[in-house]
This record gives C-alpha cells, sequence and structure tokens, in this order.
C-alpha cells in the first residue's frame, strides 16, 4: 500500500509539473499586431546591422511584400528574392521568422527575429545568437 501511495504521489507530481501553458500558440500581443501590420502596403529595410557593421545598404533598394498566405517577396527591379515569414511566440517571445533560401544575399537576414517594438509604420527586430555573443539589428519601414 505504501508503494502505492508514493507511485500515485511521483505521478500526480509529474503530471502537474510537466504541464505549462504553451505562449507558442498565442496569437495575441505584438506578434499579432505584426502580422496584421505587415500584410498592409508594402515594407523597406531602413536599418540593417550585423553585429554591429551597419549593411542597410545592401538591402535599402527593396521593397518587400508580405502576402496573407505566408509568403514574401524583395525585389528592387532587378533581383527578386521569395521566401515565408510567419510571426509566433517562441519561449514567451514574440518573433518574426523570416524564411529564404536564395538567393545567398537573403540568406542573411533569414532568422527567427525577436520582435522588439512595432508600430503600424515601423517594426524594429533583433537576433542573438545561440551564444549571445552576436547581436543583429533589423528595422522595417513602411513605404
Amino acid at each position: 500500500m505504501k508503494n502505492l501511495f508514493g507511485m500515485l504521489l511521483a505521478s500526480s507530481v509529474l503530471f502537474f509539473t510537466s504541464c505549462s501553458k504553451d505562449d507558442n500558440n498565442d496569437p495575441s500581443g505584438p506578434s499579432a499586431e505584426v502580422a496584421t501590420s505587415l500584410k498592409q502596403g508594402t515594407w523597406r529595410i531602413s536599418s540593417y546591422s550585423d553585429n554591429g557593421t551597419v549593411k542597410t545598404d545592401v538591402y535599402s533598394s527593396f521593397t518587400f511584400t508580405f502576402a496573407a498566405n505566408g509568403t514574401v517577396s524583395a525585389t528592387n527591379g532587378l533581383l527578386t528574392a521569395n521566401g515565408n515569414w510567419k510571426t509566433q511566440r517562441d519561449d514567451g517571445k514574440h518573433e518574426l521568422d523570416l524564411i529564404f533560401t536564395t538567393p545567398a544575399l537573403f540568406q542573411e537576414i533569414d532568422e527567427d527575429w525577436e520582435i522588439v517594438t512595432q508600430n503600424s509604420t515601423q517594426i524594429s527586430l533583433k537576433d542573438v545568437n545561440d551564444a549571445g555573443t552576436e547581436t543583429d539589428l533589423l528595422v522595417f519601414t513602411k513605404n
């Protein structure tokens, strides 16, 4: 009987401690607001810094269009990059996930960007590498 009680107690503790709120599927907050804003009009990169090195000029000529179906295109009249995008919560952080496989130029901004600030005309993002030693900053501004 003692063993049965111990097993029930251990099972209960395991059950209740393993249950946690899964915030990754929460559609509210900055993630939802960014998704709504991005689908309205076109956007440009007004600032991009790769671990302190300013690279805004590499992307500033591109116009970004974020479609409701999760696709994104960036074009400057000479080059077009197609990819995918989504907003999400991951580990409690609101994120904009940009996915570009080609051209190689756009793989540099292919990240899960944390949403730092946002409003209807500007979205500021950051990405910190896993080691916490490098920080990239990206700002989209509505055209």
